[in-house]
């Protein structure tokens, strides 16, 4: 994952833990977009007691991937806890028109209009 949005994250992390009461279905939504395998969700579902234990791990398992989920992991929270993905993004600007790509907007990532290209509808 970027430098930057590990970053963000990080700002956020408390929030997420004490937000997000139904991990799975974060999860669900990450495993259908591929940013994790089947492995890593079962270990999740085996390995963590708690729903904050569950973020915890996935917040992890997804910092310390090579390829850079970071975009997906905001359109879950966006379909599933609206509040905390507006909670990322409310110190920065808001989104601004581009072509459907993620951009850095004052030192904050900002979801464009078309969420198609993650393959959520």
């Amino acid at each position: 994952m970027e430098p930057k949005h590990k970053e963000l994250l990080h700002q956020c992390h408390q929030n997420l833990l004490e937000s997000i009461t139904d991990a799975d279905q974060l999860i669900e939504l990450l495993s259908k977009s591929g940013s994790l395998n089947e492995q890593e969700a079962f270990e999740l579902d085996q390995n963590c007691s708690s729903s904050a234990e569950k973020v915890e791990q996935l917040l992890k398992m997804l910092m310390n991937k090579q390829s850079d989920h970071f975009l997906e992991l905001c359109v879950a929270l966006e379909k599933t806890y609206p509040h905390l993905y507006s909670a990322l993004f409310a110190n920065g600007g808001g989104p601004s028109e581009h072509s459907g790509e993620w951009i850095w907007v004052e030192e904050k990532v900002m979801l464009q209009p078309s969420i198609d290209t993650v393959g959520f509808r």
